[in-house]
């Protein structure tokens, strides 16, 4: 009878370690064994500058990213746990934009690396429809062209923009969307993200709001894992809108404060609405 109920114990660990398994990725570093992806991106980007009066860009966005893609099964359900670490570039300008209200040439060069973190629901042998949240560090080059931005304080004209104009920035991405399966190695996309562009890099309030917000994906992390494991089918849709909702939430903060909730300046903000193609190798 011991035996027995040893062998049933040694049967239960397993199946728990498996279990565990199941519902956690072991990260090993930023080029982890995964399937080559590429996605290619056309949209609309909008940049902002708090208590300005109008947009400082309406403009065109062409975004290409470079990624490892990966998905692991959840056991006996039809959820897949999604990630995707890239790399990114986007040439953002008011002249390939269909309809602008901006005069004079305005571009954006952005690029940098970031990694993307979600759930879906698998539709096929090897076909998924992913939803995903991702957070990325970002460099840009902005160049308002003709376009010169000024406001007035206490009788005194002042040049808006002078600290981001052909200068290479420091900033931040987050983003949210949807990866739809048209095909065995082809999907579409759709997602919108928000940069904001720091006009000086404050490196210790923003490792500060990094932690703040480190905690809060945390959190959300803990809280999707115990959704996974009652209701799996719940916990794509659950994570999308907590993990949109805090980032979202996070970005509006940081309009004024740039490094939330540390004192600051205002960053330049662009919001993208992008759909576009990947295809994972």
């Amino acid at each position: 009878m011991n035996l027995t109920a040893q062998e049933n114990d040694s049967t239960e660990k397993k199946s728990k370690k498996r279990w565990r398994f199941d519902y956690h990725f072991i990260e090993d570093g930023f080029f982890y064994k995964g399937s080559p992806s590429i996605e290619a991106a056309y949209g609309q980007s909008d940049a902002s500058l708090e208590n300005y009066s109008s947009n400082v860009l309406d403009a065109g966005i062409f975004e290409l990213k470079i990624g490892w893609h990966k998905e692991k099964d959840v056991r006996n359900q039809n959820v897949v746990i999604y990630k995707n670490n890239f790399l990114h570039g986007a040439f953002i300008s008011s002249n390939i934009r269909a309809s602008n209200s901006t005069s004079g040439a305005q571009s954006t060069l952005r690029f940098g690396f970031g990694s993307s973190r979600g759930y879906g629901y698998k539709l096929g042998n090897k076909a998924s429809l992913l939803l995903y949240n991702s957070n990325s560090f970002t460099w840009t080059r902005y160049d308002y062209g003709a376009k010169i931005y000024t406001f007035e304080l206490e009788g005194h004209t002042f040049r808006k923009l002078d600290d981001f104009d052909k200068t290479l920035r420091f900033g931040s991405t987050a983003e949210g969307g949807i990866i739809i399966p048209v095909g065995s190695i082809v999907n579409l996309q759709a997602s919108y993200d928000r940069t904001i562009v720091f006009p000086r890099h404050l490196i210790l309030k923003h490792l500060g709001s990094i932690i703040i917000e480190t905690a809060g994906q945390s959190l959300i992390d803990g809280f999707v894992n115990a959704v996974l494991k009652s209701t799996p089918a719940a916990a794509p849709i659950v994570s999308f809108v907590l993990k949109s909702g805090l980032s979202y939430g996070l970005y509006e903060l940081r309009k004024e404060k740039m490094n939330w909730p540390f004192n600051s300046a205002e960053p330049l903000l662009f919001d993208s609405y992008k759909a576009g193609l990947t295809f994972t190798f």
